[in-house]
């Protein structure tokens, strides 16, 4: 009787070990999951404002050169390159965000047909601004994180 309680008590232990062990896997399963997802974000969102910063770019060149059209169509690359890219942008930031970005792009294109040149290159600063600050929020620095 007493090997019987002794050996029920040991096979108790294995499960508690077992039980133990489930969660350490899930919990690294978990944090291999979310570093996975951290990476493919940046990545994503950093790919896709760097291709809307070098059509921006071109455009203002082209602008600063005064080959309008071809600017004016270098604007609408990026605008549709953002516009493409705003459902898979819509599950990894804010709305808000893209919101604002895809306005700025509005407002650049309006300045381009009115020939406002001033406002313009402002937009084009703008633009630059937010996207550069857009590809720092998705860094996995710890100013970020916290």
């Amino acid at each position: 009787v007493f090997v019987f309680f002794k050996q029920r008590k040991q096979n108790i232990y294995l499960v508690k070990e077992w039980g133990t062990m489930k969660l350490i896997v899930i919990c690294f399963l978990i944090l291999a999951f979310l570093l996975f997802v951290c990476f493919f974000s940046t990545v994503t969102v950093t790919d896709i404002t760097d291709q809307t910063t070098f059509h921006l770019r071109e455009a203002m060149e082209l602008y600063r050169n005064g080959n309008h059209m071809q600017g004016y169509s270098k604007i609408l690359t990026a605008q549709k390159k953002w516009n493409s890219q705003n459902n898979k942008l819509g599950i990894l930031l804010y709305h808000s965000v893209i919101d604002e970005i895809s306005a700025e792009m509005a407002k650049l294109n309006a300045y381009a047909q009115e020939e406002d040149w001033e406002e313009m290159f402002s937009a084009f600063a703008g633009l630059f601004s937010r996207l550069n600050q857009l590809r720092e929020m998705e860094y996995p620095t710890l100013k970020n994180v916290l």
